[in-house]
């Protein structure tokens, strides 16, 4: 996926400003499906912009590629691996890698993967973060009045982690040592999959080009059909158009995204976890110049 644009606006003339190169993609892609609407073309170009926003903008979602020969600069890639992958991937540099490689694989894998196995996380812990040590206001006791408790979280031991730079870009990575029984611990609780499982922000993002295109061309763009033998045939999803997977893929390839997969466009919308409420909400209209 690519990385933020600079603040670099260009001038869009169906809109009538300044704009992101992103969105000024999103109005000429869709005027040239429906050059009539512009109101609906402007409405559904920011929708599809706010979703990969959103979906771009999640640091659990994917890794970092050091480039240039003296580590220049870090780009966003994203995470097209399940955390099963993921981990496995780790384990082997860290039992046989350099030191290179390990900063390497480290920064490579999803943010997801990288908070299973964090030094901040404790065994079973949701998130992880230093733990509090608990310290008595003596001030306000000395005073006469009662001693408020307070709280202040206990400085992260980095003896044995690596402060990796690259351009603008900074990370301080834990040893290969100190992360292999993590790993392995990690791996050993089972439950993760090798493939990499959609989110709700991935199916809105999906969600949003489907009704962009049905919107702006009249068609739904998928078919689905009921068939008596459910035991010999069971398709997992319908029948998408020429004209939304070729729509689909023109976004995928210019904003690097990778998830709008056939699989994903045909997929239905009960099976992608949204309730009723939240796709009403979801496709309520836009004012002319919400964002």
């Amino acid at each position: 996926m690519k990385g933020r644009s600079a603040d670099v606006r260009v001038h869009n003339p169906i809109i009538g400003e300044l704009v992101l190169p992103e969105l000024d993609f999103l109005i000429n892609l869709l005027s040239q499906i429906n050059p009539a609407d512009t109101q609906l073309v402007i409405e559904h170009a920011r929708k599809i912009f706010t979703a990969f926003q959103l979906l771009r903008g999640r640091p659990d979602n994917h890794g970092f590629k050091i480039k240039g020969k003296i580590r220049q600069r870090a780009e966003p890639v994203p995470a097209t691996r399940g955390l099963k992958d993921d981990l496995q991937r780790l384990l082997k540099v860290a039992r046989g890698g350099s030191a290179k490689e390990w900063q390497t694989a480290w920064l490579g894998i999803s943010g997801e993967a990288r908070l299973v196995v964090s030094p901040l996380r404790k065994p079973g812990a949701a998130k992880g973060e230093p733990p509090p040590v608990e310290r008595r206001n003596e001030r306000a006791v000395t005073g006469g009045r009662s001693g408020t408790t307070a709280f202040r979280r206990s400085p992260l031991d980095t003896r044995n982690m690596k402060l990796v730079r690259a351009g603008s870009f900074s990370s301080v990575i834990p040893s290969a040592e100190d992360c292999i029984p993590r790993i392995e611990a990690a791996l050993a609780e089972g439950g993760f999959s090798s493939r990499r499982e959609a989110d709700e922000l991935t199916n809105i993002f999906v969600l949003r080009v489907r009704d962009a295109y049905r919107a702006l061309t009249g068609k739904k763009g998928l078919t689905y059909r009921e068939l008596n033998d459910d035991e010999t045939f069971k398709p997992k999803g319908g029948f998408a158009d020429d004209g939304l997977i070729a729509f689909a893929k023109d976004i995928d390839r210019e904003f690097g995204t990778k998830v709008l997969t056939l699989s994903r466009l045909r997929k239905k919308e009960t099976e992608m976890g949204l309730s009723a409420e939240e796709l009403e909400k979801l496709r309520k209209p836009w004012g002319k110049r919400t964002s």
